[in-house]
């Protein structure tokens, strides 16, 4: 009796989180959808643990392009052979014919854009007509303007696999995705493989996982309202005279903004100052050798309460900071600031 009502409630849990699947392989137009891995990158090891072989040439986006700084080490210590994609200093993105060229040369078994840092949503069509290298696409900041159409579909680009994680620009858990738009040999692979390297799936936060997709309207205002504020702080920024990066208006823009510094430790100086004020953002060399500066996004304090009517005061305590020391008037202007971020929880 006892093990006729383990295997009704087994088959329950296996009906439930195939539920939860159907419904992203819905809002991702998806063939298939696996929810496994942990984190992105998480997903970029188990994923090349599981398809990578010894000596496969993968094209990866670079770093100097906002390529994750990871993946190349990751790839070359599981054996591959790394070719990188040619930047474009002058426009900020990918040199289309440097690169297709590099393509034809070595003829890479895997192409991988992996982008962490951008300033616009580049448009990776022309990798279309490689059709002999399986071609990925991490969608980590971009995946809530990709379910809700703002950015064009990565399988619609091409892409045979999308991976993401879902913490970042989705409003979700610590958690990594993957799908793929059809059945191939590859993703049978990862199927059989993953399995060796993925002991404990996290259950529960495979469940919370589709929670932000079942309030459809307060998911498409959290999205409209991180593009309108990341837009709006830009703008208050270099009305306030600081040096914010431009970008490439060919583009559908992300949502980072980038501020470029002096040198390494005015950076680093002003990134520790942010951080003292409760304003988290991230130091580092920006891409395409721009040099040292701050990274800032919005999703994340959007959640948080942040709206259209806190960015003049928000971008006015960053400027004073950038150009002078932190006062008591501003610890008390940011203060207030907050809490009435806050108070619209």
């Amino acid at each position: 009796m006892w093990r006729r009502e383990l295997n009704s409630y087994r088959n329950d849990y296996i009906k439930f989180f195939e539920e939860i699947k159907k419904e992203w392989q819905k809002v991702l137009n998806s063939y298939e959808v696996d929810l496994k891995t942990l984190s992105g990158l998480h997903t970029h090891l188990i994923l090349f643990l599981c398809i990578l072989q010894p000596g496969d040439i993968v094209m990866l986006l670079p770093e100097v392009c906002g390529g994750h700084f990871s993946t190349e080490n990751i790839l070359k210590n599981l054996g591959a052979q790394v070719i990188q994609m040619e930047p474009d200093y002058t426009n900020l993105c990918v040199n289309k014919l440097k690169t297709e060229s590099l393509i034809e040369q070595y003829k890479p078994q895997y192409i991988f854009v992996d982008r962490s840092e951008g300033l616009i949503y580049e448009d990776f069509s022309w990798l279309s007509r490689f059709n002999s290298s399986f071609k990925i696409f991490d969608a980590s900041q971009y995946l809530s303007q990709i379910i809700t159409g703002k950015y064009t579909h990565p399988f619609k680009m091409g892409f045979d696999m999308l991976l993401s994680t879902l913490h970042k620009n989705y409003p979700g858990p610590q958690k990594g995705l993957i799908c793929v738009p059809k059945d191939s040999a590859i993703w049978q692979t990862y199927k059989i493989e993953s399995k060796t390297y993925i002991s404990n799936t996290h259950p529960e936060d495979i469940a919370v996982s589709i929670m932000p997709l079942l309030d459809t309207k307060n998911f498409m205002e959290y999205t409209s309202m991180n593009e309108t504020c990341s837009r709006l702080l830009e703008k208050e920024l270099l009305g306030l005279g600081l040096p914010v990066i431009g970008r490439n208006s060919m583009f559908p823009r992300t949502m980072h903004i980038w501020i470029l510094c002096k040198n390494n430790y005015d950076s680093y100086n002003y990134y520790l100052k942010l951080e003292q004020l409760g304003l988290l953002t991230n130091y580092r060399l920006l891409p395409y050798n721009l040099g040292y500066g701050i990274r800032i996004g919005t999703s994340a304090a959007v959640r948080s309460g942040l709206r259209e009517k806190h960015i003049p005061m928000l971008a006015k305590i960053m400027a004073r900071i950038y150009y002078e020391d932190i006062t008591a008037d501003i610890q008390k202007q940011t203060r207030k600031l907050i809490r009435q971020i806050k108070n619209l929880l």
